[in-house]
């Protein structure tokens, strides 16, 4: 009898996603495990899921003795931080460098994946098109970004995801504050950051040593894309490519439209090859007025789309499970619409959004716990949940859960 996969996916935020991308890997029989905190959504799932504490006081002690006790094969970061997480505990206890590198590629090339400006120009020199960045390491590099590549300019902070250390400066007043708040990023502040916002992964952040390294990158007019790929030793096994329809400002999408473009799938290909990625990554990129896509910046980890099976070659899970030893068929594709709403992001941004009705809503049909933990009301039954097995019995549940 075939062995299934034992997968531990590893989150350190309180996002949504981890918990779909679990649920995708159960679907292809994977065993999956979980090491997250306490108020994780993976903890929230109806699944039958594997669950181990991720430390606030001890993060990597708590993050290796996941790894020992779950026996996973492979390991997946789901945000910046985790990815972090995992690249030190292999440099700090080198018996787990050989899991970390079969799960997340090359790890000497880690640096460079973390560093914006640096990432950029070695994907340049692998033949991609990037936006244009400079890296600000000193007061006269901001005069020269702007001499550059003028107003409005984009300023960015190495080591934060979700939007929050992005300023689309108009001005060089927003500029200079956008570069002095980057630059002083420290423990203390990432301590005070979490207690203001009761977010308790910023006291993780505060455990590792927090380079500051802005950048300045031209600002591209068109619209945000993005893609969601997965690789294997260095080569790309599938990719989903989408335009952004829907944002939160400069942070996540919420809704998008899938796309079938040649140059980002090449552009993935050679950032495969160039960082000997394995595993889970996203690529962001700004689509110009004429329509070329140039890159911006790589997740170093799964991303919210990680979970969708978009039909043949396009079920990233399925890839990896057979790069890994365990063959599977890519499953059926959750969607003939090119439109996609995703749950919760799009729900919570405004409960009332058309592309509710309209785009494909992927709400997690096969964790009805998740799904009203994360919201969900359903109360509010329309045309793209009317289907949602068993959910109308669950009404007064939801409506509570809701709050």
């Amino acid at each position: 009898m075939k062995k299934p996969a034992k997968i531990l996916v590893a989150s350190a935020t309180d996002w949504p996603f981890p918990a779909r991308l679990a649920g995708a890997l159960i679907a292809l029989d994977a065993k999956i495990e979980t090491v997250c905190l306490r108020h994780s959504p993976l903890r929230q799932s109806g699944l039958s899921l594997g669950r181990h504490a991720l430390s606030l006081l001890n993060p990597l002690n708590s993050l290796a003795h996941a790894i020992t006790e779950s026996g996973s094969e492979l390991v997946i970061p789901c945000d910046d931080l985790m990815a972090e997480m995992l690249w030190l505990l292999g440099r700090t206890k080198p018996e787990f460098m050989p899991l970390i590198e079969r799960s997340c590629g090359n790890p000497d090339a880690f640096a460079v994946r973390s560093s914006r400006s640096d990432f950029l120009r070695e994907a340049a020199a692998a033949g991609v098109a990037i936006a244009d960045t400079i890296a600000l390491e000193r007061a006269s590099d901001l005069d020269r970004s702007i001499a550059r590549f003028g107003l409005p300019l984009v300023i960015k902070a190495d080591g934060s995801w979700g939007g929050d250390g992005v300023v689309i400066a108009e001005n060089r007043a927003t500029a200079e504050t956008a570069l002095t708040k980057f630059s002083r990023i420290s423990r203390l502040r990432a301590i005070a950051s979490a207690m203001k916002r009761r977010q308790p992964h910023l006291l993780l952040r505060a455990h590792f040593s927090i380079a500051p390294g802005p950048s300045a990158q031209r600002f591209v007019v068109g619209r945000p894309a993005t893609s969601s790929i997965v690789c294997w030793g260095g080569k790309l096994l599938a990719a989903n490519h989408f335009d952004v329809l829907v944002s939160n400002g400069t942070g996540p999408a919420t809704v998008l439209e899938i796309s079938h473009d040649p140059a980002m799938t090449e552009a993935a290909g050679r950032i495969a090859a160039r960082f000997g990625l394995s595993g889970f990554y996203g690529l962001d990129y700004m689509r110009g007025q004429d329509g070329a896509a140039l890159l911006l910046e790589i997740n170093p980890r799964a991303t919210p789309t990680a979970h969708l099976a978009l039909g043949p070659d396009h079920d990233l899970a399925a890839a990896l499970l057979t790069a890994a030893g365990h063959s599977v068929p890519d499953r059926p594709a959750v969607t003939r619409q090119s439109r996609i709403a995703l749950f919760p992001q799009e729900w919570r941004r405004d409960p009332h959004s058309p592309h509710l009705d309209t785009a494909f809503h992927d709400l997690p049909q096969a964790d009805q716990p998740l799904a009203l933990a994360l919201g969900w009301q359903v109360d509010a039954l329309t045309s793209f949940s009317s289907s949602f097995p068993g959910l109308s019995g669950l009404k007064k549940a939801g409506g509570e859960s809701g709050r």
